[in-house]
């Protein structure tokens, strides 16, 4: 752990907590929406995404219709 974490913990501050605070502080809409700030997306959802891609997993539409 560190500086910070050990400094959080002995004054009994914990991401419960925070998380308490905030919906009191925002409501418990959408935190991300209201910001215009969007999470970013981790090293693994990225990987998976351009795994995906490469193997043309998103659909292409098709012309109605058309039995394959």
């Amino acid at each position: 752990t560190n500086l910070a974490n050990k400094f959080l913990r002995a004054n009994g501050i914990t991401l419960f907590k925070v998380k308490d605070e905030m919906d009191k502080l925002l409501g418990e809409a959408d935190r991300f929406a209201l910001t215009g700030v969007h999470p970013q997306i981790t090293d693994d959802a990225q990987r998976a995404l351009d795994w995906a891609k490469s193997r043309k997993l998103f659909a292409k539409p098709r012309p109605c219709g058309l039995m394959l």
